[in-house]
């Protein structure tokens, strides 16, 4: 049987699954749940994840409940030996997860804040313009990240670049991403990520659908 992924590709945990899908050619079986019409709530999806969220990955007797575990179980079971996404060597490896985890724990968790509160709470430009500081350190963090290296782990592409890029192109709704001011974060952003031949099918529809639920939730006028 074909591993099951459930999703709504409004969110950017999932797409990042679906760009290393599409990396790595894994055929898999999508199951809408619709995050806008609470699906995520029901008691059927809650006997699969009593967690709620998307994404959601079943393969044999396995499932799992986070975006970055089931980036690194792609990796381990459908990925090739020398796969350079997540990489081998220890150092390397360890590096990737390191910015896995800072992705998690803290950048996801300021999109999340500032996106569901503009839906749920029907934020005004105020309110808006208060989370964009917040999301402007988040950048200036990631152009740290990018003085050193020429992406976000290394000097290539990894899982952790897969994981941050949805993000990134979720907050720049808000906060635009310049290349005035974070020259290394639209560098890697427009000339490498966006380059990505899968990028356009695995992140962008689902981008769109989530800039059109924000604007309807706001009078803040969101990057197109």
């Amino acid at each position: 049987m074909k591993p099951v992924l459930y999703l709504d590709k409004r969110s950017p945990p999932v797409r990042s699954v679906l760009l290393l899908i599409e990396a790595l050619g894994i055929d898999v079986e999508e199951k809408f749940i619709d995050l806008s019409r609470g699906e995520h709530l029901s008691e059927n999806y809650l006997e699969i994840t009593p967690l709620h969220t998307v994404p959601t990955f079943r393969d044999s007797n396995v499932t799992l409940t986070d975006s970055h575990a089931i980036l690194v179980y792609l990796c381990e079971n459908y990925g090739k030996v020398d796969n350079t996404l997540w990489p081998s060597h220890p150092i390397e490896r360890i590096n990737v997860l390191n910015k896995l985890f800072y992705s998690g724990t803290l950048l996801f968790r300021r999109d999340s804040d500032a996106i569901g509160q503009i839906i749920v709470n029907k934020l005004k430009k105020q309110q808006v313009a208060e989370h964009a500081i917040k999301l402007e350190e988040q950048y200036n963090i990631l152009e740290e990240f990018l003085t050193s290296n020429k992406f976000i782990a290394g000097d290539h592409i990894t899982i952790a670049d897969l994981s941050i890029v949805t993000i990134v192109s979720t907050i720049d709704m808000i906060v635009p991403v310049t290349a005035e001011k974070w020259p290394k974060l639209h560098n890697w952003w427009y000339n490498h990520m966006q380059k990505l031949p899968y990028y356009d099918q695995a992140n962008c529809n689902g981008l769109a659908a989530l800039k059109d639920w924000v604007q309807r939730s706001t009078d803040f006028e969101v990057n197109m």
